[in-house]
């Protein structure tokens, strides 16, 4: 499929279609590594510790993760820690909701089939649901849903469900580690699903975050820490969300914030300890909120040797405005020469 996918509406500002479609019907659903544990309702919204991943109702059988690992709610934690990022780039708040039950309801109102993700992004945050979870036909759907599939069973069943029920953003990640579930012709790997007419089709790139590709993504939520180039990748897509909507970093109260810290810190401690020291020390730590480690340990090399303090305080502003290390470089160039 090629790179430029069609664009259109965003995800939150569509409320989904008062008719919803029936899930497939088959004689027996197929979740490998899940146990079906007989479960009403109730019991599904009371269960406390269990993974729930799918509930259907006709039956009233649940799903239920069997090995108990952290490895889904790991990779969906990482891609909720990615999503601050861009929204402190973007000056707007992203919500990732990691337990959430997306429902498909009876005409009365009843549920009667649920899966949970392991993350559901919403750009626009606004009430999800309304405490039981999100249901078709009643609230907004979220931007992007995000699965971790270490056993097939997401292209085998869930992909389809997804589909069908009109979810508009799908990502599966594949991790760098494996598990003993994993089948061994399943590749590392992340694979972004649209959808467009009806159906899901593979796109190289995120149509929610805009020009974020399947195999940055995979590397964000799997380096041991963030890289120099995710760090760049995370403010550039937050960025242009935020152009999109009109707002910048200076929009977030944090990195508003951040102005004010590289002096009033700076300033308190240095009473005590010097003002270029204070001021030294205020700009490692709101670096160390933006960057890389590696790039703020090469740039502190440099800048322990700048003995203005004037200077100190320009380099404070540009370390706060640069959106990525690229473009910090050239311009604290421009100011040290």
């Amino acid at each position: 499929m090629s790179s430029d996918v069609e664009e259109t509406a965003p995800a939150a500002d569509i409320a989904a279609a008062e008719v919803v479609p029936e899930s497939p019907s088959e004689e027996h659903e197929d979740f490998p590594g899940c146990d079906p544990v007989p479960m009403s309702w109730d019991d599904v919204l009371a269960a406390e510790g269990g993974r729930i991943w799918y509930w259907d109702g006709d039956t009233q059988t649940a799903w239920v993760v069997r090995d108990g690992s952290a490895d889904h709610e790991v990779q969906g934690s990482r891609l909720a820690s990615l999503m601050t990022r861009i929204a402190l780039e973007r000056g707007t708040d992203i919500h990732c909701f990691g337990s959430v039950y997306l429902m498909l309801r009876q005409p009365d109102g009843r549920t009667r089939r649920m899966m949970a993700p392991d993350q559901a992004v919403f750009l626009r945050p606004r009430e999800p649901g309304r405490g039981d979870g999100i249901a078709l036909g009643r609230d907004r759907l979220p931007d992007v849903v995000f699965e971790t599939d270490h056993t097939t069973d997401v292209q085998r069943r869930k992909l389809g469900i997804y589909e069908q029920w009109g979810f508009p953003e799908l990502w599966v990640d594949v991790p760098d580690a494996g598990t003993p579930s994993r089948p061994s012709g399943l590749g590392a790997g992340l694979t972004i699903h649209i959808l467009e007419d009806g159906k899901y089709r593979r796109a190289p790139k995120s149509r929610a975050m805009p020009g974020w590709s399947a195999e940055a993504i995979h590397v964000a939520l799997n380096e041991p820490s963030l890289s120099r180039e995710t760090m760049a990748e995370l403010a550039r897509v937050g960025r242009e969300l935020g152009a999109s909507e009109g707002t910048t970093p200076e929009d977030d109260l944090q990195i508003r914030g951040h102005r004010r810290d590289a002096h009033r810190v700076g300033l308190r401690q240095g009473r005590t300890m010097g003002l270029r020291e204070g001021q030294l020390l205020a700009l490692r730590r709101i670096a160390s909120r933006k960057f890389a480690a590696e790039f703020v340990s090469h740039l502190f090399r440099g800048l322990d040797q700048v003995e203005d303090v004037e200077v100190l305080a320009e380099v404070g502003l540009l370390i706060v405005d640069c959106s990525d290390a690229e473009e910090l470089e050239r311009q604290l160039a421009k100011v040290l020469r």
